[in-house]
């Protein structure tokens, strides 16, 4: 099976809790003082993780930590920020160069759940595989909150999903060359962090040297 690149959030704060950690690959932090999203990788990219529900072999998993508590009309006190999904759009262009991602194989969980049967409006049947959901439905991830129906949402979510992927592509077009940072498990801080002035990588020294722009304008 082909690799896969799959987003997420967390449902959580914007740092990171121990079920974050053990369940993704890739977790972008947010310190909302300075205005930072942090990049932390997690677990090697060939261990299987427990992301995408019956999806996750050979499944990389980056995820925003935000939305706790989060609706789809109210993203809450935490909402996914626009440096996140900068972050996490950057950082799947890397993994996907490396790893030779096709572009397509670069989705969403929501896509997934809309694919599988435990999308919004699939809440009281089963799943594709027979099995039953009762509750377990996933919007993640659609980038800006919505007051519509659960048809109208999954339209919301596949334009998130699309734009996620022009993200992808715009990095990899800016980005052409493997940074040797991000194949590192460092779980002790952050590998790369994004700013509104640019997107910075960690060097062996613990420093963070700017190495180019953020991809403008942000998509929320």
């Amino acid at each position: 099976m082909s690799q896969r690149i799959t987003f997420h959030w967390t449902a959580g704060n914007y740092l990171p809790n121990s079920l974050d950690k053990s369940d993704y690959h890739y977790l972008v932090a947010y310190d909302s003082q300075a205005g930072v999203a942090e990049v932390r990788k997690q677990h090697p990219t060939d261990q299987r993780l427990a992301h995408t529900y019956r999806r996750n072999t050979d499944n990389i998993g980056i995820s925003m930590c935000a939305m706790i508590e989060a609706s789809t009309n109210d993203y809450g006190a935490q909402p996914i920020t626009a440096l996140q999904v900068e972050a996490a759009a950057f950082v799947a262009s890397q993994i996907a160069l490396v790893k030779g991602v096709d572009l397509s194989l670069v989705r969403t969980h929501a896509e997934y759940a809309m694919d599988d049967g435990y999308f919004l409006d699939n809440a009281d049947g089963v799943d594709v595989w027979g099995d039953p959901v009762r509750g377990d439905v996933r919007w993640d991830v659609i980038l800006q909150a919505s007051n519509g129906s659960a048809q109208e949402l999954r339209a919301v979510a596949k334009a998130s999903a699309e734009q996620l992927r022009e993200r992808v592509s715009a990095y990899q077009a800016q980005f052409s060359d493997f940074d040797a940072a991000f194949a590192q498990v460092i779980k002790m801080g952050p590998i790369y962090r994004v700013r509104e002035t640019g997107i910075e990588a960690r060097q062996s020294d613990e420093s963070f040297l700017r190495i180019g722009d953020v991809v403008r304008p942000f998509l929320i």
